[in-house]
Parts: structure tokens; C-alpha cells; sequence
């Protein structure tokens, strides 16, 4: 029988071993590299979604605040810039659009161009995040089978107990940066 000369087979075997166990290590890290800009990403998302729900229900507090003070109450939104817009020879606060002198004026929250932005409110969540808040009121309009539906009650006409009355819709959009 004839003998071979293994003398090195096992160096040999173990270095390649050792590449294929770097590979693998180099491919985990990379794994949870990607893995940690994923959450991070998901983390900025939440954030950001937070800030533009919690832009929103602002907006719902300066509707209601600004309806039973008939005018924009300050105490509501301390802390909060609010924006006159211009429209040609016309301008529009934030008080006009909620009272209704003005319906479903076409400000936005966000437009990817800065110069096209016109939000109503703007103001900088707890993590810095920048929220950017439109309130436009689209229409009024009265409840079926209300009184003002039907011009008049038991009371007269114009005048009504009963319930139901006029109803305003209203849009807020909230945007988180």
C-alpha cells in the first residue's frame, strides 16, 4: 500500500474553517446592522405619527375653544404659531376659517415644496419633531329630521326646543417632520 504525505491537511482544514466561520460572522453583523436602521426608522415613524395625531387633536381643542369664545383664544394654543394667510387683496385667520367667513379655504399642512406650506398651527412636539396643523371647515349643514330641517317646530318658525340643529364638518390635517 502506498502512504501519502498528509502532513498539513489539518492546517488546511482548519483555515478554511476559519474563513467560513468570518463569513458568517461578517454576514450577522451586517444582519443586525440593517436590523438597528430598521428599528430606528420604525422608532422616527412612530414619532412623527404621534406628533401629527397629537397635531390633530389640538386642532380639535382650538375648533371647540375658538366656537364657544367666538373668537381664536389664545390660552388655547400657547405655545402654538398661528398663520394669516393672503389671497389676493383678502386674508384669512385661522378664527375666520373655524367661525365660518371663510369655507374650505385651500391652505395645506404640507406641501413638499416649503414655499407652497400654509399650515394653520405650527408648533415642535416633545421629541422635536416639527407638526405642522390645517383646519379647513368644508360645510354646515342641518340634521335629518331636525327641526331647521323642516323650517319650523312647535315653537315657530326659526325658533326650535326640539333637538337636532346645524351641523360643521370640518378637516384637520396633521403633519409630522
Amino acid at each position: 500500500m502506498l502512504r501519502v504525505n498528509e502532513k498539513g491537511t489539518i492546517l488546511i482544514s482548519m483555515l478554511m474553517l476559519l474563513v467560513i466561520v468570518t463569513i458568517l460572522a461578517v454576514i450577522a453583523l451586517s444582519m443586525t446592522s440593517v436590523e438597528l436602521q430598521v428599528m430606528g426608522n420604525l422608532k422616527k415613524t412612530d414619532r412623527t405619527l404621534n406628533a401629527a395625531e397629537g397635531g390633530v387633536e389640538l386642532g380639535h381643542a382650538v375648533i371647540e375653544a375658538t366656537l364657544q369664545a367666538g373668537q381664536l383664544a389664545p390660552s388655547s394654543i400657547a405655545g402654538v404659531g398661528v398663520d394669516v394667510v393672503s389671497s389676493g387683496t383678502r386674508t384669512y385667520s385661522l378664527a375666520d376659517e373655524i367661525l365660518g367667513k371663510q369655507n374650505y379655504y385651500p391652505d395645506t399642512a404640507y406641501d413638499p415644496n416649503p414655499a407652497n406650506m400654509q399650515p394653520n398651527l405650527t408648533f415642535s412636539s416633545v421629541g422635536g419633531t416639527a407638526v405642522y396643523v390645517d383646519i379647513d371647515r368644508l360645510y354646515t349643514t342641518t340634521v335629518p329630521g331636525s327641526a331647521l330641517e323642516f323650517a319650523s317646530a312647535y315653537d315657530g318658525i326659526g325658533v326650535s326646543a326640539g333637538g337636532g340643529g346645524a351641523v360643521i364638518y370640518y378637516r384637520i390635517d396633521g403633519v409630522g417632520l
